[in-house]
């Protein structure tokens, strides 16, 4: 998976010219399409993945893109798509740590304050997503430690201890 961000410093700057020169390899490879699973709504977000990919032949596909007002209905869908998966990173500053860990799942939608986006769009929590309908078979993790890293909470994922059947 290729991840960037928006932003101004240099570091960031060398990102976007690095991440255009990828791009452009993997489109003399034959990758025509990039899909834009993050940032569901905010447009500066999607301008700077527009303006990315300009010219690289490759063309930005945004399949879920909604707006704010249509998330609890985006994360309501999800779930009942199947889609599974473990909050990983919580900003405390707009969640409070003892989200961290937990599973995005109806409970957690009903115990979200008011003004949480159910999606983390504002970056109140990260995800890991361990079932999905198009995967060939679960993700199998377990929450570790949770440890408090640059001011966020982070859980860590170990693999999932698995036995063998003979």
């Amino acid at each position: 998976m290729i991840s960037w961000r928006v932003g101004r410093s240099k570091e960031e700057a060398f990102g976007f010219v690095n991440m255009r020169s990828t791009i452009t390899v993997k489109a003399q490879g034959g990758v025509d399409e990039l899909a834009n699973m993050g940032s569901r709504y905010y447009q500066a977000v999607r301008q700077y993945r527009v303006r990315l990919l300009n010219g690289t032949g490759v063309e930005p596909l945004f399949p879920i893109w909604t707006t704010a007002e249509e998330m609890p209905d985006l994360a309501r869908h999800m779930l009942d798509a199947g889609l599974r998966a473990v909050l990983t990173c919580v900003d405390p500053k707009q969640l409070d740590k003892r989200f961290v860990g937990r599973e995005f799942d109806d409970d957690l939608m009903a115990d979200l304050p008011p003004g949480v986006d159910p999606c983390g769009e504002r970056g109140e929590f990260h995800t890991f997503c361990y079932r999905c309908p198009e995967f060939r078979s679960d993700i199998l993790v377990t929450v570790g430690d949770v440890v408090e890293r640059e001011g966020f909470w982070f859980a860590e994922l170990l693999p999932a201890e698995t036995t063998c059947v003979e």
